[in-house]
């Protein structure tokens, strides 16, 4: 059986989630994407869980973004695809129970809005952030505003 591209543990009332695609820089997937809500569904309602962490496999990165080479926004359903992301965000910023991003490495484009999303962020000395779409003359749309509420105006300018 292939890897899932999410994985899913609890030990010690710690839900730990972990972007499983090592390999692509921990870059989220169609799939993740779906397994991400579950997962948060089986944390919101597991009362053995207390707290709710966001990880990636690896030293390398905690996520990417969106895996645009693997299926995000390539077909028709992309719509479909970020008004899911968009939900995941919206629902890790809102969640019930505290949610922790450990930061293990790159932390880019979409990846930061999971990272923005959560209460409390713990990163590695280490760790390198940025929304590498400026670069190509893309607005990091996505995840803007939650730039502009976690960071000063001038410096997420």
């Amino acid at each position: 059986m292939p890897d899932k591209d999410l994985l899913y543990e609890v030990a010690d009332r710690v839900a730990t989630i972990t972007i499983n695609r090592e390999a692509q820089r921990n870059s989220i997937s169609p799939d993740a994407l779906t397994l991400f809500h579950e997962y948060l569904d089986f944390a919101e309602t597991d009362e053995t869980v207390h707290v709710v962490c966001i990880t990636g496999a690896g030293e390398r990165a905690f996520c990417s973004g969106a895996d645009l080479a693997g299926g995000m926004g390539a077909d028709d359903d992309s719509q479909s695809l970020f008004d899911r992301y968009a939900l995941l965000i919206s629902r890790l910023a809102t969640f019930p129970k505290p949610t922790v991003a450990r930061i293990n490495g790159y932390c880019l484009a979409g990846g930061t809005g999971f990272m923005l999303g959560c209460d409390i962020v713990i990163a590695k000395a280490s760790a390198k952030f940025g929304t590498p779409e400026v670069n190509v003359g893309l607005f990091p749309m996505m995840i803007g505003a939650l730039i502009f509420r976690n960071v000063p105006r001038k410096k997420a300018m």
